[in-house]
């Protein structure tokens, strides 16, 4: 959130007004879109890569079990604001409740897979569920701009993938 945030208290009331001027958001999206990954996948990879000299550095040599989780909520860094900034966005077109239906429809199997992966895989298997739920949402959240707004999964692909690629 200490990306997402500051970025859709600017973007929010922006992106309200021109829609209701009948402005044409694509270009201001994509450029919020782009800022918000530029920013959220060096931190992220940083992280992830990281991991184990961060936590006992940190934490100390008791934690470095720690790291294995850490590496994969560090890629959850990248994939959270993005996943924020898609909803905001739909908020700022009046469909906040698109936002909140494919949330709360995700909920349960998440839930479970939840339960299922910390008693069979620990605490790094529940991190890849939690980072699998915040890609699909993601992508879900692209769909609905496309639809919504008018913005091609295409065009959203093309400002994502050299960060996303660089990053991997």
């Amino acid at each position: 959130y200490a990306i997402a945030d500051p970025v859709a208290t600017v973007t929010f009331p922006a992106f309200a007004r021109m829609r209701q001027r009948g402005q044409d958001l694509t270009h201001s999206f994509l450029t919020a879109l782009r800022m918000v990954a530029l920013l959220t996948c060096p931190i992220g990879v940083i992280l992830s890569g990281a991991a184990g000299p961060f936590s006992e550095a940190v934490f100390g040599h008791k934690w470095l079990p720690m790291a294995g989780p850490l590496t994969v909520l560090g890629i959850w860094a990248v994939a959270r604001p993005l996943q924020v900034t898609f909803g905001r966005f739909l908020n700022s077109l009046g469909a906040a409740w698109l936002y909140g239906r494919i949330s709360t429809l995700g909920l349960l199997p998440f839930a479970a897979a939840t339960v299922l992966a910390a008693k069979l895989g620990g605490i790094s298997a529940v991190a890849c569920v939690l980072l699998a739920y915040m890609v699909i949402i993601a992508v879900l959240l692209m769909r609905v701009v496309d639809r919504r707004a008018g913005i091609p999964l295409a065009s959203q692909w093309r400002v994502l993938r050299p960060l996303l690629l660089a990053s991997a």
